[in-house]
């Protein structure tokens, strides 16, 4: 349970953080800042209530610092950006000391944090239809993205366990960044094609909390292709392939092979539109990833939801959804278990919504089907409650 501390603290965010959020809010409206500074608490208090390995109840929290910088208006740099993300978790964790789940509830959870975790250049070019940019670098922020899914906790609908999993110390991904380099091109309207060179392994992969800058080392890189396709102004299409270049373990056998590879594909679009306001409506998204099942835990994964932005009159800006993330457990995986494998089945339940501009909540429930792909664990269910404190201005 949370402690008086605890709630002491969120009060404190709320009276400091809001008015001068508001403050810089206003200042920004005056005139275009060449600097953009924000910041965002986030705490949640989960609760097993049934199932899963350990009842109980966790708190996680996540701070995230953000400055944007325009470097056009900063120092004349015409269509350059740079951009640096300060990230700190906590050392809670719900997933793995209460549900043993294999894609994990909430995807704040991540154990103690606190780094540089994103530190990168852009530059665009030839009128916005090239973009290049190199540094720390989260690939999520661009490739793997679901839009509609951004609404739900779960980490799979983040990015899919088919990628996240992969890799010695996992992707360029929260809460662990490396070196990348990346090329956007828009070579037609409706058309985006991207690719990035990353670090194989994020971190230091004998101290994989330290923060640590390498390229290479020994270790391989990271390869990511996608193509976005919009064909109108409702519906976006995406597919993506990503490639390991080092040998990785054979999960069977214990011995090194190359090819730790997979490919993912997603389909989304809003089905409905009010009237009175486009942004308001019924969005709805599939997708679908594999990954070598010699390597991974799991060799696939499919997820589906549906998000209403509006439902309420008055309620503009609240979202509730509905969504489902299947892990599939690969062959690798299976013959090793002593137990029997199983398809872990998440479904998730979630009610967004802003109390006064700043200031979100979000309850949360999620039911999980053979936690950790096995199907003799108990089925959980667990039930949460987000809170997020944000300001933002420039100067």
């Amino acid at each position: 349970m949370m402690n008086q501390n605890k709630v002491l603290f969120w009060s404190a965010m709320a009276v400091f953080f809001v008015p001068f959020g508001m403050a810089l809010a206003e200042e920004e409206a005056k005139s275009e800042p060449a600097f953009l500074l924000e910041a965002v608490y986030t705490g949640e208090v989960w609760s097993l209530a049934r199932g899963g390995l350990n009842k109980g109840v966790s708190y996680l929290h996540n701070v995230d610092l953000m400055l944007t910088a325009d470097m056009e208006k900063a120092v004349g740099w015409d269509g350059g950006t740079l951009f640096l993300y300060g990230l700190h978790t906590n050392q809670s964790s719900f997933s793995d000391k209460r549900v043993g789940d294999f894609q994990v509830v909430s995807n704040i959870d991540s154990g103690t944090v606190f780094r540089l975790f994103e530190a990168w250049y852009e530059q665009s070019l030839a009128d916005g239809a090239i973009s290049l940019k190199a540094g720390l670098y989260d690939l999520n922020t661009e490739f793997d993205v679901t839009e509609t899914g951004g609404l739900f906790i779960n980490s799979s609908h983040g990015i899919g366990p088919d990628f996240s999993q992969a890799g010695e110390n996992g992707p360029s991904i929260f809460p662990s960044s490396s070196l990348a380099f990346r090329l956007q091109v828009q070579p037609a309207e409706n058309w985006l094609i991207r690719a990035a060179v990353l670090d194989g392994v994020p971190n230091n992969s004998d101290r994989p909390k330290r923060q640590a800058i390498r390229f290479g080392a020994g270790e391989g890189i990271l390869l990511v292709g996608e193509i976005e396709y919009r064909p109108d102004d409702r519906t976006r299409m995406l597919a993506g392939h990503w490639l390991f270049t080092d040998d990785f373990e054979v999960i069977e056998t214990g011995l090194m092979a190359d090819g730790d590879s997979g490919s993912y594909g997603l389909i989304e679009r809003q089905l409905y539109r009010e009237a009175a306001d486009s942004a308001q409506g019924l969005s709805a998204w599939i997708r679908a990833g594999a990954a070598d099942g010699r390597f991974n835990d799991a060799s696939g994964f499919v997820g589906a939801g549906l998000a209403y932005t509006g439902l309420f009159a008055k309620r503009d800006f609240d979202q509730l959804g509905a969504a489902v993330a299947i892990a599939l457990p690969g062959d690798g995986f299976s013959n090793i278990l002593a137990e029997k494998s199983a398809r872990e089945v998440n479904i998730e339940l979630t009610w967004r919504a802003e109390i006064i501009p700043g200031i979100v909540v979000q309850p949360d429930l999620q039911l999980i089907r053979n936690p950790g792909m096995i199907e003799s664990r108990r089925d959980a269910i667990a039930l949460g409650l987000r809170l997020e404190i944000g300001w933002g201005g420039g100067f």
